[in-house]
């Protein structure tokens, strides 16, 4: 009893000593101006999850001309809000330290002008693109580069920061967030086509909150907490986003309207990805590849490391450090604790924490496969699983002599629907083909989304007359029914087959596309095989 009353009047006291030291006032360092983007952040701050962990956080929109790491380094701000180029910084050697994410796609695309008819970025070449050449687009660049479209090969002009720069500018294309930018472009009556790095294998984190590596070796603990505390405030806005919406028009003066925020609200949810893994998930293996990318297109050294990129690094090798006397108190009388609750518990407990940890390993390894492999739009195989698919089944067809067969499709007039019924009802218009195409090849068949609208269909030991059965009922289901209300849409189809001996993979996806090509010049909505 008398150690009982001992532990309480510790606990008791270490409260006393808590309220001594106050609340910490902090500043948040938006990387843009109010706006949906960041309302997790405001609704940690409505709902009173800063305040409980003691925190008085101040938001702060990025000044002009400004960068967001900068202001956090130099100690204008405690937290910023950064995208992956926070990987670039610290391969570059800037003391700077991931929390956790939010944004588990980037939103930046490239913009052009739906009547140009530029479907890819093959197409870019001899066109003027504007975009920052820069860390910050990087995953436009490496998409660029990794399609083999060199610098010489199109005119850049730097970026202006017009968001109307397609109509009041003398460029082709634009790079621009997929959040933001076709909403604008959608009232001002101008169709745009988004080119998207995601469908050609180049799927960077979006908004990481990171601190400065000073802060988080001082105070590891409080940097958890304010990432804990911001989390709670997105789980909160993935399920209550008009709420937040309501916040952020009345308490932090947003310059959007309300129909601009919802426009974001339905464009921000996907890139977040709730739905498929929780908030706060990171992985240091999609890390190492952005690392990749960034070194594959010429910003960092191949030798340059991320040792120190992330807060669990700090977690680990600070738990014996920085103690003050409270912490000290706490620890010692968890210690006596622990020896009346027996040893047994403590062996129980072991067991049950290695068993969730190794769930916990073989869940994350999942969600990163997923994430790597599929189209975040359609669900289907994207354009990095395809080329492994297609690689596997060449070396198959090269082992075993057997043929190999592959139907590439587009959808006819696409930019119409777009046109007519906005991007939102295109994306569900996609997501339908998507499963439609699931549901008429068979198991045996791999589906894709190739790229924008193009969809690929890979039929393994199969010839071309019996690729030419598959795309035949494709067809044919496209002609049946609305895919979405009373959208309907047809398709165009391409086919090549290889015979064991003949050509290799880069010619049988060349000779799809000359076909795909051919069905179009002919008048769409029919199947063109390879000559």
């Amino acid at each position: 009893m008398k150690f009982i009353h001992l532990l309480f009047c510790i606990l008791i006291g270490s409260g006393f000593l808590w309220a001594e030291q106050g609340t910490e006032t902090v500043t948040l360092q938006l990387k843009w101006k109010h706006q949906f983007q960041f309302a997790g952040y405001y609704a940690a701050q409505q709902l009173g999850y800063y305040q409980a962990e003691g925190f008085d956080v101040k938001f702060r929109e990025i000044p002009s001309g400004k960068s967001v790491f900068d202001e956090v380094i130099n100690g204008n701000a405690t937290f910023g809000i950064a995208d992956a180029s926070i990987v670039l910084q610290r391969l570059n050697g800037r003391p700077v330290v991931i929390l956790t994410t939010v944004f588990q796609h980037s939103p930046l695309v490239f913009l052009t002008r739906s009547e140009d008819d530029i479907l890819s970025p093959y197409e870019l070449r001899g066109k003027r693109v504007m975009f920052q050449r820069n860390d910050n687009d990087a995953s436009l660049i490496a998409m660029l580069t990794t399609l083999g479209i060199t610098e010489d090969q199109y005119t850049w002009v730097p970026s202006s920061y017009n968001s109307r720069a397609l109509l009041d500018e003398d460029i082709d294309a634009m790079s621009g967030y997929r959040t933001n930018e076709p909403f604008i472009y959608d009232k001002l009556d101008q169709p745009v086509r988004l080119l998207d790095p995601i469908n050609y294998g180049i799927d960077f984190y979006g908004d990481l909150l990171f601190a400065h590596q000073a802060y988080v070796e001082q105070f590891p603990q409080r940097a958890k907490a304010f990432a804990e505390a911001s989390l709670k405030g997105w789980q909160y806005t993935v399920e209550n986003p008009q709420q937040v919406v309501d916040w952020i028009l009345e308490y932090y003066g947003s310059e959007k309207t309300l129909d601009e925020l919802s426009f974001e609200v339905q464009a921000t949810l996907p890139m977040i990805a709730a739905d498929f893994v929780p908030l706060g998930t990171f992985l240091p293996e999609r890390f190492n590849r952005i690392a990749s990318v960034y070194k594959s297109v010429g910003f960092a050294d191949e030798g340059a490391t991320l040792e120190g990129l992330q807060l669990e690094n700090y977690l680990k090798s600070n738990n014996t450090y920085n103690k003050n006397w409270l912490e000290f108190m706490l620890m010692v009388a968890a210690v006596f604790l622990v020896i009346l609750l027996s040893l047994w518990m403590i062996n129980r407990r072991l067991a049950f924490e290695v068993k969730q940890r190794t769930q916990a390993l073989e869940i994350s390894n999942q969600q990163l496969e997923y994430l790597s492999e599929t189209d975040h739009l359609t669900g289907i195989a994207n354009r990095f699983k395809i080329d492994s698919i297609l690689s596997e089944e060449w070396h198959r067809l090269e082992r075993y002599k057997a043929p190999l067969s592959i139907i590439i499709f587009d959808l006819d007039h696409f930019k119409d629907v777009n046109d007519k019924y906005g991007h939102l009802e295109g994306d569900k218009v996609l997501q339908n083909v998507a499963a439609l195409t699931m549901r008429n090849v068979r198991n045996v068949d791999s589906v894709g989304r190739w790229g924008g609208e193009e969809f690929i269909v890979i039929c393994p030991s199969t010839d071309a007359e019996g690729a030419m059965q598959v795309a035949e009922k494709l067809l044919e289901a496209f002609r049946e029914k609305p895919i979405l209300g009373d959208i309907r849409v047809t398709a165009s189809f391409g086919i090549s087959s290889s015979a064991p001996t003949t050509g290799d993979l880069t010619d049988l996806i060349k000779q799809a596309d000359a076909a795909l090509y051919r069905a179009k010049q002919s008048g769409r909505n029919q199947i063109q095989l390879a000559t």
